[in-house]
């Protein structure tokens, strides 16, 4: 691949340089929730607006045991935050985290990561094709050093498109899972959590779909806790916004426990579940909606514990089959940080192919705010 237009080429990252030997335990510990937020429909007058901490959609299944859909045929998003905070789409992160958080501290991050990205290097240092559409697979990160943390995003060219490909995924998670009320005009819902993994501490955004909320008294207890008012995101909730920021932020919403988030997935036949176990391990999510049809007709649709054993075996199953290739990952990101540790400013990560990575100098680009940058790299720069 040719390097773009005004990029310094650094170095490259060779797959067979990469070890599964010197990584430490691949099991995420020290789990925490940070923060989550919903992105809205309707701007505020010219201000894109999200809420924060938000809630995902509530798992409500149509009565019956059979659902007939028509393939999608909207225009989508893939990813909200490259849409509708174009400069800066891991802006998001930060500013739920100032409203959940005012205090936190970087001091002891290593890697502030959404979770395409970290699924795409998992992917190559894996040595298998990289997942997604043709035009996905030769993917860009864009990557900053802010202090003693790296932050890595995956770069969407086409942050809008119409899904004209005769699927069925966006109009069974409408049909399937439905919005609280007073948050009807919500786009999607981010969660932000941390964790160790390989010896790093470890900040990652994911989407989720759906939440599957069985009530019981200990849950109820911990969702009344949580819970902000919901209203329908008037005027009257209380708004963060800030001068270097291009949206507002609302508070309101429900923090809603990891272990109640799911991912919604369609399947034309009978697939493999473990296709999906990676990104639901990057983000500690529990259970999967398996949405399998024949030509739009689903049937018995339930939600998989995938923390448990089963058939197919679970997540935890998964981690054991694919220890090796996520100690290939530490390494790489070890590796990615050892490059630029004495470096500063804007660089991106190209894939070249399945043997190099090529990491570039991006000369006059920044990857968030001032505001947030600093706030980042003093906060991340403490000892």
């Amino acid at each position: 691949m040719a390097t773009m237009p005004n990029l310094k080429p650094l170095e490259s990252i060779l797959r067979s340089s990469l070890t599964s030997h010197l990584a430490p335990s691949v099991t995420k510990e020290n789990f925490k929730q940070l923060t989550s937020y919903n992105w809205l429909r309707k701007r505020q007058g010219k201000a894109q607006t999200m809420v924060v901490p938000g809630h995902p959609p509530i798992w409500t299944p149509p009565l019956g045991t059979q659902t007939q859909l028509k393939p999608n045929t909207t225009f989508v998003y893939p990813d909200d935050n490259a849409a509708r905070s174009k400069a800066f789409p891991m802006e998001p992160l930060f500013r739920s985290l100032a409203v959940s958080d005012p205090k936190f501290s970087f001091t002891d991050i290593s890697i502030i990561s959404d979770r395409t990205s970290l699924l795409r290097l998992l992917d190559f240092a894996s040595g298998r094709r990289i997942q997604g559409r043709k035009h996905q697979r030769k993917f860009i990160l864009d990557v900053q050093r802010f202090g003693n943390l790296i932050m890595m995003s995956h770069r969407v060219e086409k942050p809008k498109r119409k899904d004209l490909g005769g699927g069925f995924g966006i109009s069974f998670e409408n049909e399937f899972a439905k919005w609280p009320r007073g948050l009807q005009d919500s786009t999607r819902h981010y969660r932000v959590v941390q964790y160790t993994f390989c010896g790093m501490n470890m900040i990652v955004r994911s989407e989720a779909d759906a939440a599957v909320i069985k009530r019981t008294p200990a849950l109820s207890g911990i969702i009344k806790r949580l819970t902000f008012p919901i209203g329908s995101c008037s005027n009257q909730d209380p708004v963060f916004a800030t001068p270097g920021s291009s949206f507002l932020v609302r508070r309101s919403g429900t923090v809603i426990p990891e272990s109640c988030i799911a991912d919604m997935k369609t399947y034309a036949t009978s697939a493999n579940i473990t296709a999906t176990y990676s990104q639901m391990w990057f983000s500690n999510t529990s259970y999967l909606i398996r949405g399998q049809h024949t030509d739009g007709l689903f049937e018995n649709i339930a939600p998989v514990d995938c923390r448990m054993s089963g058939d197919e075996g679970g997540i935890i199953c998964w981690e054991k089959k694919n220890e090796g290739e996520l100690r290939k990952l530490g390494n790489l990101l070890e590796t990615l940080r050892t490059i630029l540790k004495e470096r500063s400013g804007a660089f991106t990560v190209q894939y070249v192919d399945r043997k190099a990575l090529l990491v570039e100098e991006d000369p006059g680009k920044d990857w968030l705010p001032k505001d947030v940058a600093e706030w980042v790299t003093r906060s991340s720069s403490k000892s």
